[in-house]
């Protein structure tokens, strides 16, 4: 039995289809957290709403964490007021972040 051509109409739902199927594990793969990925595979079983609902979700609670973590730890590091604080702050800026690079470089995160 021969196909018929496809409509132009289900041309693009093919392809919108397929760019979900390609953005949203994506953009789960590109979160800070991987253990979400199954949410997001199993989730897009269920429809565009659901997993758009979801990956919303998960995007909102991770920016309200990040930017709450980074307001608590300003918040304590106004606490530390010791002279040796003040005068070695990039030192202590630069090590870490020559540490952070270092670990990087040699594999170890």
């Amino acid at each position: 039995m021969l196909d018929r051509p496809a409509t132009s109409t289900e041309t693009q739902a093919r392809g919108g289809r397929g760019l979900a199927a390609l953005l949203v594990p994506f953009g789960a793969a590109a979160s800070p957290d991987l253990t979400i990925l199954p949410v997001f595979l199993a989730a897009s079983a269920l429809g565009p709403a659901r997993r758009s609902g979801r990956l919303a979700v998960f995007t909102i609670v991770t920016l309200v964490t990040i930017a709450g973590l980074t307001i608590a730890t300003a918040l304590g590091a106004r606490l530390l007021s010791a002279p040796w604080v003040d005068r070695g702050a990039n030192l202590f800026t630069a090590a870490a972040l020559l540490l952070i690079g270092a670990l990087v470089v040699f594999g170890l995160i």
